[in-house]
């Protein structure tokens, strides 16, 4: 039996998911690649990103997680959207995603934090063949490495382009074309990476202030620039995107504050 979807939810932009194939396989088509996913592999995808999925009985177990954790797990991953962790440097965290699923009701409340930290441990154990894979042992890898971590350490630099990105990674400009030929370009990449910084501050709990700042935060020229690069990797502006994840929020608020409300109701 075969399934196909768009996306993954409406309701979880500002998220990422973490699906473990426990069996079967899945075709995941990305606007710049194809990935295959199979029996004891992990992929991880943004949420609030184009995507279209195809399946054959597949078996898959999802955790949603958001990029700050992500982020503070393993810093120095990269985007995590389209990674694919090999069954076998995934095992060890696919084992404990699976024991946690089927018994997270058995675990105390006091280790739940514990448990919390545990697992993102084993993300970082696992991002790391794939990390060393994209940046340190393939041709060029630690070059594009040294470039990527600049353009995040000047990422809100209005200055920022790729003349500079060159100088100061010791590269040619034109080694610097080559490198970043893959991920759409130097000036793509820092752009998606700019709208991917203004998508987490408009997920920001009482963020008030306007998506003009915000995107001027993040590092673009003007709000029409980062809604034209918003958009175009996340397909919806960044109003629209900010509307609807307050609504979720909001939606999810009034469930747990029903559900205690529920739970003290007098018998």
């Amino acid at each position: 039996m075969s399934h196909e979807r768009h996306g993954l939810s409406s309701n979880a932009n500002g998220y990422v998911f973490l699906q473990l194939a426990v069996s079967g396989t899945m075709r995941v088509e990305l606007p710049d690649r194809q990935i295959e996913i199979r029996d004891g592999e992990i992929a991880l995808f943004d949420a609030g990103r184009p995507l279209r999925m195809s399946a054959d009985r597949i078996h898959l177990m999802t955790v949603r997680l958001t990029p700050a954790f992500i982020e503070a797990a393993a810093p120095c991953a990269g985007d995590p959207h389209g990674t694919v962790i090999e069954a076998a440097q995934a095992s060890l965290l696919a084992d404990v995603t699976v024991a946690l699923m089927r018994h997270a009701h058995a675990i105390p409340v006091a280790a739940g934090a514990g448990a919390v930290r545990a697992f993102g441990e084993l993300l970082a154990i696992a991002l790391q063949a794939p990390a060393a894979a994209s940046n340190g042992d393939v041709p060029g890898g630690k070059k594009l490495a040294r470039a990527r971590a600049l353009v995040e350490a000047k990422l809100t630099a209005k200055h920022l382009s790729p003349t500079m990105i060159a100088a100061e990674s010791g590269l040619s400009r034109s080694t610097l074309y080559e490198l970043f030929k893959p991920l759409g370009g130097v000036s793509h990449y820092v752009q998606a990476r700019r709208a991917d910084r203004l998508r987490m501050l408009l997920s920001q709990p009482g963020e008030v202030r306007s998506i003009a700042e915000l995107a001027f935060e993040a590092g673009f020229a003007s709000d029409s620039h980062a809604s034209r690069a918003f958009r175009d990797l996340f397909g919806v502006s960044p109003g629209r995107f900010r509307r609807d994840h307050f609504a979720v929020a909001a939606q999810a608020d009034l469930r747990a504050a029903t559900a205690s409300m529920t739970a003290i109701r007098p018998t």
